[in-house]
Parts: structure tokens; sequence; C-alpha cells
């Protein structure tokens, strides 16, 4: 059931977000979340029942061993959840490419497993694994079994995050005025949500069919159009996975639970340390805390230096590996490896530049970090080393600059209609979680003003604007739920295969 299907816009986020609400006043206790846990159960399992199981009997045998860790403190039990976690995940996401590349290495023959990816598998995996770390570290009791369900199984964000923590998302489920409707809430949520729908069903569905076409075909590639198409890719990625984000904020905020945010106008960057500061940023917070800092303490460890001194070649290091994990994370590809390697390589290279006290223009910087990113979205959208090869050879000028018979230039019209308002939208305007006044965003950068003969502001989107808009809005967004309604194919989320 994705998100933007009419089965889930039409009926079952509404008959939950509401029915949540019925739960507390008329039956109370736990039943609000029994009830939470049921929907999205049934939610998980319209997507695959088969991997129903699977999903539970993760959460079970978490919530046991993080109720042991916790009354025993017992480092092993702790390594031991966390070693039984990643087998789980590397068995079902990386067995294929292991076995492709030891029948490389040593001329085996061993058939592949051909195993289907357990959906969401990679997002509730590492949640699970920082519950645990977390575990260890507290003093306090044990959770229920309900509430740690509800924690992991959450509907919004159980298939493609928010990567959240205990901390930061259960205390709302323990306050009662979190249970009664909430206008604003529901207002500010409805709105984000429908945001983050028109941002997919309008743009990232259709930057996905342009960058199809020049992709599939990467022998008619020149200069002009490879780069075309990497900038395609760098949007479609852009919108489709901070759709999901929003639409996973604005379905909990409609139930008064506001998850973290994972996208703050991340190619307004100023550099590319900027830009992991705003691009899926609670994957970059899990790697930061539950990789590079038990890893930067290792090093202190075994060297025995002080918590104080940090040498440069040892940060450069870590941040490297942490890095070529992180891509390692997104896919089963030896080009996720290459994408997470160059972005580490990135940030090592700023890292050295600030070291050696040298300065460069703000805008200069812009520019470079966004042509790095186009760079990089290419070897993320490869589909193999020697695709990549030969799309690379072509944004070097390798087979011509401009070859008037390409895909770009039949299809001009489309691409410079989605481009020019996509490029608008992400340089020029303030993001989805700004305009309506999300309160875990800034809403005062000066970068996120738009052109002067288009008006925002942080109430743009609320019901009680003017009724022009409002209309106007309420009517895109009927369109475009229909045009989803017919459609053959709905494109799934880009993230759903990681």
């Amino acid at each position: 059931m994705l998100f933007y299907s009419f089965a889930f816009v039409a009926f079952f986020l509404p008959v939950v977000v509401f029915s949540f609400f019925l739960c507390h006043k008329y039956i109370g206790g736990e039943f609000p979340k029994v009830f939470l846990i049921a929907a999205s159960l049934f939610f998980y399992a319209s997507w695959n029942p088969i991997y129903l199981p699977l999903l539970l009997g993760s959460v079970l045998f978490n919530f046991t061993v993080s109720n042991k860790i916790r009354l025993k403190k017992s480092r092993i039990l702790l390594w031991l959840g966390i070693s039984l976690n990643l087998l789980l995940l590397g068995y079902f996401k990386y067995m294929d490419f292991f076995i492709v590349n030891f029948n490389f290495a040593f001329e085996q023959n061993w058939s592949l497993l051909k195993l289907a990816l357990p959906l969401g598998i990679s997002f509730f995996t590492f949640q699970q694994i920082a519950y645990l770390v977390d575990s260890y570290k507290d003093k306090r009791g044990t959770h229920t079994l309900i509430d740690y369900s509800l924690f992991v199984m959450f509907f919004p964000q159980l298939i493609a995050g928010p990567i959240v923590h205990w901390r930061e998302m259960m205390p709302q489920f323990f306050e009662m005025k979190q249970h009664r409707f909430n206008a604003e809430n529901f207002q500010k949520g409805l709105n984000i949500f429908i945001l983050g729908f028109l941002k997919k069903v309008l743009i990232a569905d259709n930057l996905s069919v342009l960058v199809d076409g020049i992709y599939s075909d990467p022998g008619s590639l020149d200069m002009v159009n490879s780069w075309v198409g990497g900038i395609l890719f760098m949007f479609q990625i852009y919108f489709d996975f901070s759709a999901y984000s929003e639409m996973a904020i604005g379905a909990s905020l409609m139930m008064n639970i506001k998850l973290p945010v994972n996208f703050n106008s991340p190619y307004k960057a100023r550099n590319i340390n900027d830009f992991w500061n705003r691009w899926h940023i609670t994957l970059t917070r899990w790697f930061f805390q539950y990789t590079f800092l038990p890893l930067m303490a290792l090093w202190h460890k075994t060297l025995g230096r002080s918590q104080t001194t940090v040498n440069l070649s040892v940060l450069c290091s870590l941040t490297l590996i942490i890095f070529v994990l992180s891509g390692f994370w997104h896919g089963a590809e030896w080009t996720f490896v290459i994408w997470g390697f160059i972005h580490g390589l990135a940030l090592v290279t700023f890292r050295l530049w600030q070291a050696s006290k040298l300065s460069m223009h703000e805008y200069l910087s812009r520019f470079l970090t966004i042509i790095f990113l186009i760079v990089a979205a290419v070897v993320f959208r490869a589909s193999s080393i020697e695709f990549l090869g030969h799309y690379s050879y072509a944004m070097i000028g390798g087979y011509g600059v401009f070859n008037i018979m390409n895909y770009t230039s039949d299809n001009v019209i489309n691409i410079l209609i989605l481009l020019i308002p996509s490029a608008y939208i992400i340089f020029a305007m303030p993001n989805a979680l700004e305009i309506v006044g999300y309160d875990r965003i800034k809403q005062n950068d000066s970068t996120c003003q738009p052109l002067p003969f288009i008006e925002v502001k942080t109430h743009y989107l609320r019901m009680q604007t003017n009724i022009i808009v409002s209309v106007l809005y309420a009517t895109i967004f009927a369109l475009t739920l229909i045009g989803v309604m017919t459609a053959d194919s709905p494109e799934s989320f880009i993230y759903f295969d990681f």
C-alpha cells in the first residue's frame, strides 16, 4: 500500500487517524497503541504477508534481548543482539552479492539464492540496533512489549524511516493530551502530507520517466545528454525520498506525533559537510552515533590517547570507513560502495581544506558542491561498474559534446517543463516543512526566499488562508489523486529498494 495510493489516502489513513482518537476517547488504556500496532501490521502485510513473521520475529527477539541487556548490563548479550540483527540483514540483502563475488574470485559456480528483500528491513534493523545500544547505556527499567512493538512498527516510519530514537518518539505516546484531537496539528500534518504527495506524484514520478529514458541506452549518450541525466536524477531522488519523509511526518503529526526531520533543503548546502547535515539526517546521525563514535573510542583506547587529541589522519580514515559502510547499506552493488567512498573522499578533502586555513568564496563552494552531487548521483543510479564507466566517459565528452539525435533533443520540452520548476523549488523556495511551519526545522534561513512574484509564508497552506488558494490547493490534490487512481503502475519510492 503506497502512501500516495488511493486506498491509503482515501481509506487507510483517515480511518486509522480518527479511530486512534476514538479508541482513546471511548476505550482508553493501552487499546489506542494496540490499534496502531494492528493497523501497522495490516499496512506492512498489504505489501507481502510472507515477510510479516520475519518482522514479528525480529521485534520479539530484540524486545527480549534488550530487556535482558537492561537488567544484566551484559556486553555479550549486546554484541549477540547486534550480530544477529546484522546477520539477518546480511542474509536477505547481501547473500547473492557475496555469492557473485565469490564465484568471480574463485571461479566457482554457486547458484544464487535470489531472495526478495523484505520491505523496510534496512530501516527497522538499524532502528533496533540503536535501541539495543541505548538499552545497554540506559539505567531505567524495561519497556513493555506493546510499547516496543509500536516503537518499531509505527506505520508512517516503518518502511523507509526516519530512523527514530525511543526518547524522541515514545514519550509522546505516554502523554494523555497527545491522544486528543488537535486541529492545528491535524492541519499542519495534512498540509505536509499533501505537499509530499504532490512532490512525489507530480515531480518525482515524472522525472523518473525522463531519467529512465536517458539511462536506458548509454551507447547513445553524449556530454550534454549525460549531464542532463545526472541533474534529473539528482532532482528525482531528492523529490522522491523527501516526499516519503514528509508524508511520514505529516501522517504522524495528524495523530500529534512529531517525527524528526530527515531533509532540510540539502541542495542549498554551502559545502559537502553542510550537505550531510541536511540530507537523510537520521541515517547520518545513526552512523555517527553508532559507528563513528565507537570506532573513535576504540582508537583512543587501543593507543591510550587522551580523548581530547584527535589525529586528522585518523579522522579522515574513519570518515572514509563510515561512508563506505553507508554506501554498502544502500545496496549490494559495487556502485554503492563507490558512491560511499567518493562522498567520504569529498568530506576528507573538505576537512583537509579546513585544516589548511585556505578560503573559498561561498558561491564557488556551493557550485562545486552541486557539481560533485551531480556526479555522485550518476554513480548512485548506475546499474553496474561497466555502465558507470560508459556514462562517466560520456560526461567528459568521450562520445561527443552534443548529438542532435539524442534523448535530450527529442524530449527537450518535457525536460524543461520539469527541470525549471524543480530547480526553482529546490534553490529558491522554502522547503515543505518551512512552508507549513513544522516546529522541528528552522524558519529563518535567509537563503530560502522565493522570487518576488510568488508569495510564500509560514501560514501559506493552512486551512484559514485565502479561499482561492485553498480551493486551488484542494483541486490540484484531487486531480492528482484521480491521476494516481487511473495509473497502470504507480512508481514505488526509490528507498523501498534499500
